[in-house]
């Protein structure tokens, strides 16, 4: 079974979460479907991306 729970949720292969939405889309809040949304576009690079880098302490 794999660790990520959010993952089985909203990539599975049946297409749970998109049939959730069309059957209770009006009853969603509409800040939940546009960040699972945009969770479900994280690590396409056609979506934009950010780069966090630290900066080295001085010596």
């Amino acid at each position: 079974m794999e660790a990520n729970v959010l993952k089985q949720i909203f990539f599975d292969t049946h297409g749970h979460w998109d049939a959730f939405v069309q059957k209770y889309g009006k009853r969603i809040k509409s800040v939940v479907v546009k960040e699972v949304e945009k969770f479900r576009k994280c690590g396409d690079p056609k979506h934009g991306f950010k780069l966090l880098v630290c900066e080295a302490a001085p010596i």
